[in-house]
C-alpha cells in the first residue's frame, strides 16, 4: 500500500523524510518479504514497530497552532548523530581516494546512504505549514504475534495518517504481512494460516474472501482517518493518492489480473468513482501513471521488465 500526497507548488521543497516505509509483521528480510527497493538487490526494510515509528518520526514535530519547543535531550541527541555522520562522511571520502576506480561505485553508494542519513536527522523544530497537524497518542508496545496483528495495523495506520498530516513526508508505504503470510485470522474464526489455506487442496473460497474483505475494512479505516483531517483546501484524503494492491493475482502465484484500488483525488489530479478494465496491461504502466500524477511528467518507465512502457491509458482525465 502506498500513500502519496500531491506535490506543493514548490516542487523542490523538502520534507523531513523523502519517503517512509512502514510495515506490520513483515517477516525476515528476503525476496518475498520486501516490497520497496531503492535499486537492484537494495531492499528497504520497513519499520515494523509502531512504538519505534512514533518515537522516530514525531520527535521534534510541532503541532499546528503551537509554539515550537524542543526537549534539551532531543537537541543533544541530534548533535551526537550529526557528529557520527560527519565522521562517517570524512572516513568514506578519505577511503575513496585510496581505492581503484572499480571500487568507486561501492564507496559512493555508502556515501549516498550516509548523506541520506544526514538529511533524516531532524532539523530544529519549526511550526508546520499544514493546518491539520496533530501528534497522535503514543502507541503501546505490543508484542508482534498473531493476536496483536489487527491492533498493530490500527496503530500503524494512525501513525501514517499523522505523518502525512504533519508533512513529515509526502511519500509513505505500508506493508501488511508478507508473501507466504503465516497470519491465522482467528478473529474471523479461522484455524489455519492464510497461506496454508490457499494451498491445502480444499475449497477455501469462503475463508479467503473473508480475509480479503477484512483487509478492505482496514484500508477503509485508513481512508476515513485521512478524510477526517481538514487541510483548509479539502481533507488530507482529497490531497492524497492511496494505491492499494497485492503481490499476486491469484493463489497459483500468477501475477496477471491483479486488482489495484486507487483512492483519494491527489489534490484534484485524479477523478475518482470509476472502475477501469485494463486487463493484460503491464503493472509498470500504473506505476508510471502514479509518478506522473505526482509531478514526474518526464518519467516513462520504472524498472527493467518493460522499457519505455509509458503511463496507463485512461487513468488521468
Amino acid at each position: 500500500m502506498e500513500a502519496s500526497t500531491q506535490s506543493s507548488p514548490d516542487a523542490n521543497q523538502e520534507t523531513r523524510y523523502r519517503s517512509i516505509a512502514l510495515g506490520v509483521q513483515c517477516g525476515s528480510p528476503n525476496s518475498v518479504t520486501r516490497m520497496i527497493y531503492t535499486g537492484v538487490n537494495a531492499p528497504v526494510h520497513p519499520e515494523v514497530s509502531p512504538k519505534a515509528a512514533f518515537d522516530r518520526y514525531f520527535m521534534g514535530v510541532t503541532p499546528s497552532g503551537t509554539t515550537p519547543t524542543e526537549d534539551p535531550a532531543v537537541t543533544r541527541a541530534r548533535a551526537e548523530k550529526h557528529a557520527v555522520v560527519d565522521l562517517l562522511k570524512n572516513d568514506l571520502a578519505r577511503i575513496r581516494k585510496q581505492v581503484g576506480s572499480a571500487d568507486y561505485q561501492k564507496i559512493d553508494a555508502h556515501l549516498a546512504g550516509v548523506m541520506a542519513m544526514e538529511r533524516r536527522i531532524m532539523p530544529p523544530p519549526t511550526t508546520p505549514t499544514t493546518t491539520g497537524c496533530t501528534i497522535p497518542t503514543a502507541p503501546t508496545n505490543l508484542t508482534a504475534n498473531n493476536a496483536n496483528y489487527p491492533a498493530q495495523i490500527t496503530q500503524m495506520m494512525d501513525i501514517a495518517t499523522h505523518i502525512l498530516a504533519c508533512d513529515v513526508t509526502r511519500i509513505l508505504t505500508l506493508q501488511l504481512s508478507h508473501g507466504f503470510s503465516g497470519v491465522t485470522h482467528t478473529w474471523l474464526g479461522h484455524t489455519s494460516p492464510h497461506h496454508t489455506m490457499s494451498h491445502d487442496g480444499m475449497d477455501r473460497r469462503t475463508e479467503l474472501t473473508a480475509i480479503d474483505n477484512w483487509y478492505a475494512q482496514q484500508v477503509a479505516y485508513l481512508l476515513a482517518q485521512l478524510d477526517a483531517v481538514n487541510e483548509g483546501n479539502g481533507t488530507l484524503l482529497d490531497n492524497t493518492l492511496i494505491v492499494w494492491g497485492r503481490e499476486l493475482g491469484n493463489t497459483s502465484h500468477n501475477m496477471a489480473r491483479a486488482p489495484f484500488v486507487l483512492a483519494g483525488k491527489a489534490g484534484g489530479a485524479l477523478r475518482t468513482g470509476r472502475f477501469l478494465n485494463v486487463d493484460k496491461q503491464e503493472h509498470v504502466k500504473l506505476l508510471v501513471a502514479v509518478a506522473q500524477l505526482m509531478g514526474m511528467s518526464t518519467l516513462n518507465s520504472v524498472g527493467n521488465r518493460v522499457t519505455n512502457s509509458g503511463a496507463l491509458a485512461g487513468l488521468v482525465g
